[in-house]
């Protein structure tokens, strides 16, 4: 089948602009709206939730994925250090705790003295363990970007797996291009999807005890003396006025395009709530609106009662019944965070999805156009046939 030349520049022409517009589409999923406050949404059971400060906040059952109370879940912000949960993730499902790492030029070229570092040297050696309990912790840039380059033998090759992973978990806006945070306008998440990683990662027993883990002593290494270190999360921290009973554990962030960001999980009688807030001009009022939100879910969601066992029926005396070993409850979370269920506005409201769309109806025109084009060629030759 032969398209003739002066028929070329149109279908090109066409081609290019639907590449171009589902290129735009692309670029849109990223834009970033620091200064506005998100729409608020929440459960139509509860009572009315409380008020938040914060530009954008989720409170979501870690136990089942619902969202209790959204404001502006879905609407992107740039998440600075909670990015570290992610880290801690990936570190925890591919490393050792014993594992002994090396610091090279790729961690030490963050130690700089407006972000926060431990001092970390070329050749320094540090466990695994170490290093984690100090990007959690201390917030610890060059120490995050050194477990970066270790667990992924690249840096570039663990900010693969960080994207790849945001995926699997159900992340629809979230997209990293560093391991701890750093300002970078590539860089970039929305509460929903942070409340989606500290869910994936409160399934790790691991995970879990660095999150909730409040002070910390790195033994000496070859090149330093130890260090002390002591949480951020002031809702861990018991001599805090924000401490939280139940608390465990969660991750601060701080730049000055994203102000301060916060995840921080609780339970309480055997319920686990997330809650994620972004973009507040003091660390303060995260915590206000978290102990807010935590206090929400505990005080008005009622979870189903445990199904009381059924009382064996009395009878005769008589030959004593056959004894079945009881199995063992499941975990309260067992499915993957892709498959819980996501909120209204994920489903419906998600630019991604438009974009997806759009794309396929354009691609369906470029189709259509093409074959008109070589219908009016092959009418145009049977004219001069004639």
């Amino acid at each position: 089948m032969i398209i003739k030349r002066k028929y070329v520049s149109p279908i090109m022409t066409v081609i290019l602009s639907v590449l171009l517009v589902g290129n735009m589409s692309v670029q849109a999923a990223g834009v970033v709206s620091n200064g506005t406050m998100g729409q608020v949404t929440s459960d139509a059971s509860l009572p009315a939730p409380p008020d938040t400060f914060s530009e954008t906040a989720v409170l979501m059952d870690a136990d089942t994925g619902k969202v209790l109370y959204g404001k502006g879940e879905n609407d992107i912000r740039y998440p600075a250090s909670i990015t570290k949960l992610m880290t801690l993730l990936l570190a925890v499902e591919n490393a050792s705790l014993e594992d002994q790492v090396t610091f090279t030029e790729t961690g030490v070229r963050e130690v700089t003295p407006d972000s926060g570092n431990i001092g970390m040297q070329v050749g320094e050696v540090m466990s695994m363990e170490s290093c984690l309990y100090a990007a959690i912790i201390q917030s610890a840039n060059e120490v995050s970007t050194q477990i970066a380059e270790y667990v992924g033998g690249t840096e570039e090759h663990f900010i693969e797996m960080m994207n790849q992973k945001a995926q699997e978990l159900g992340c629809k806006n979230t997209h990293f291009v560093n391991a701890n945070g750093m300002p970078d306008e590539n860089h970039y998440s929305t509460a929903y999807d942070m409340a989606l990683i500290m869910q994936a990662g409160l399934k790790n027993e691991t995970f879990r005890e660095i999150i909730r883990t409040p002070s910390y002593t790195i033994p000496a290494t070859n090149m330093s003396k130890k260090r002390k270190l002591h949480t951020h999360l002031p809702l861990l921290a018991e001599e805090s006025a924000f401490y939280y009973e139940g608390c465990l554990g969660g991750k601060t962030g701080l730049t000055t395009a994203a102000q301060n960001t916060m995840v921080v999980a609780a339970q309480r009688d055997g319920s686990t709530y997330i809650v994620v807030t972004m973009r507040d001009a003091e660390l303060s009022k995260n915590c206000t609106d978290s102990i807010n939100l935590l206090d929400y879910a505990f005080n008005n969601v009622q979870k189903a009662p445990e199904p009381s066992p059924t009382p064996e029926p009395t009878s005769a005396p008589g030959p004593e019944p056959e004894k079945f070993q009881e199995t063992e409850p499941a975990s309260a979370i067992t499915e993957s965070p892709a498959e819980m269920e996501q909120p209204q506005s994920q489903k419906t409201g998600s630019l991604a999805e438009y974009r997806d769309i759009l794309l396929i109806i354009m691609a369906g025109m470029v189709v259509i156009l093409l074959i008109l084009c070589i219908a009016l060629a092959g009418k145009k030759r049977r004219k001069r046939r004639r």
